[in-house]
């Protein structure tokens, strides 16, 4: 075991001993019923003198303790919502509510402790799980009850990472998180970082992004955020992003055009697409693999019209952290339940059937994948792909399937669609 790895298990340890004493402390009752606080510098959460959180100052100690057993219990039914990380890591909630996680490389997307594996295996005891970003960096997710937890790099475990009720939207980065509360204010956590004081160390410290409070949507990656505010206008920000007619990085929310009619916005590693309230579809930055989508390579810095349909839904946009030249690509669904994909398709992302796992396997506009009409959902990941239908049954393809479909075969990639805890395999 090298240093790293060493310095890793010693500070999960300390996490582990530190909620099995306050526990032990307590009689069983008390465990149940008891509330208790910790400071929040302990937590965590903010403990800068210079930016004082007052609504933040202390939150329950609360972890969401692993199942003693049962970690490979039966898979729910079906799924309500799921995310694809960085690195294959997925993160899925079934239709019941519990929480579930398995594929991946790096084990700060873990939350039992073990490592990622090819078999699924349910996170905590909770089930009441209602949305969930995940990313290299960690996972980041919100119960029923609209409280806000993370686990991954953050925490062997869920543990509780903000005060309040009242969270309604996550998006996790590679370095950072940004949440949107119910009043619509935004906040940020730049904490995703390690602390070299001799020990790595986790610390959270959540920012209000400026002072308002009309946020509706944000989505995050490595290296840029995109938001919409109530307006519909469209704000982008981080150390590289486009759109605003430069190539260059912003602290600060940077308005994206003058449009009031963007309706959902996805962001990539470095290009990011967007859909407009009359259904239409918008791409831009880097394209070096047609992840834009309109027919041709390289920069795109302004937001470009992708095709002249009106009939876009959603959309999802991946990209391989730490590679320049971005070999990402695009998933999106259709107003009529059809699925569609363009960019990079070296490891079967695409899911069209045609990979030959060459660096040129590309596609330079969206081209329909399969003939169904029931795709509810789409997530990209890095060289894999994950979707959801409307009977709630859960979708892998791409790289790294012999973990996102928990085969337990070192195969070569699924180029077409293959369910998840189904019966069924490929495209109906």
């Amino acid at each position: 075991m090298n240093k790293s790895a060493v310095l890793r298990f010693l500070a999960a340890a300390k996490i582990v001993a530190f909620v099995l004493a306050v526990f032990a402390a307590c009689t069983p009752e008390e465990q149940a019923s008891a509330p208790q606080t910790i400071p929040a510098a302990a937590a965590g959460i903010a403990d800068s003198a210079s930016e004082p959180q007052p609504a933040l100052e202390e939150i329950p100690l609360e972890q969401d303790l692993p199942l003693e057993a049962g970690y490979y219990a039966p898979l729910p039914d079906g799924f309500t919502a799921m995310a694809m990380g960085s690195w294959q890591g997925i993160t899925a909630i079934g239709t019941d509510g519990t929480l579930w996680l398995w594929g991946g490389s790096e084990d700060r997307q873990s939350a039992t402790g073990t490592g990622i594996g090819v078999q699924p295996v349910r996170i905590g005891s909770a089930s009441n799980w209602v949305s969930v970003s995940t990313s290299w960096g960690g996972n980041i997710g919100i119960r029923s009850d609209g409280s806000l937890w993370a686990w991954g790099r953050v925490a062997l475990i869920p543990t509780r990472i903000a005060a309040g009720n009242n969270w309604a939207s996550v998006s996790s980065g590679g370095n950072n998180a940004v949440a949107i509360r119910t009043d619509g204010t935004m906040w940020e956590w730049r904490g995703w970082q390690w602390l070299r004081d001799g020990a790595e160390i986790n610390r959270l410290v959540p920012t209000q992004i400026g002072t308002g409070a009309d946020w509706v949507s944000v989505s995050v990656n490595d290296f840029n955020t995109a938001a919409i505010r109530r307006d519909g206008s469209l704000w982008m920000w981080g150390s590289e992003f486009f759109g605003n007619g430069r190539w260059e990085g912003s602290d600060t929310p940077v308005r994206i055009g003058t449009d009031n009619d963007w309706a959902s916005v996805a962001a990539g590693m470095l290009h990011t697409v967007a859909i407009k309230t009359d259904g239409s579809l918008w791409a831009w930055g880097e394209s070096w693999r047609g992840e834009v989508g309109d027919g041709e390579t390289g920069v795109r810095l302004i937001p470009t019209r992708i095709g002249d349909d009106y009939n876009w839904a959603s959309v999802s946009a991946g990209g391989y952290q730490g590679a320049h030249n971005n070999p990402g690509h695009t998933l999106a669904i259709r107003t009529d339940g059809t699925l569609w994909a363009w960019g990079n398709n070296q490891m079967g992302q695409l899911g069209d059937g045609t990979s030959r796992g060459r660096w040129d396997d590309i596609q330079l506009s969206p081209v329909q994948i399969g003939t169904d009409t029931d795709w509810a959902s789409v997530s990209a990941g890095t060289w894999g792909s994950l979707a959801t239908k409307t009977d709630d049954s859960l979708w892998a393809w791409g790289g790294g399937s012999s973990q996102v479909y928990h085969d337990d075969n070192a195969v070569p990639p699924h180029p077409v669609p293959v369910r998840i805890g189904g019966t069924s395999v490929g495209m109906h």
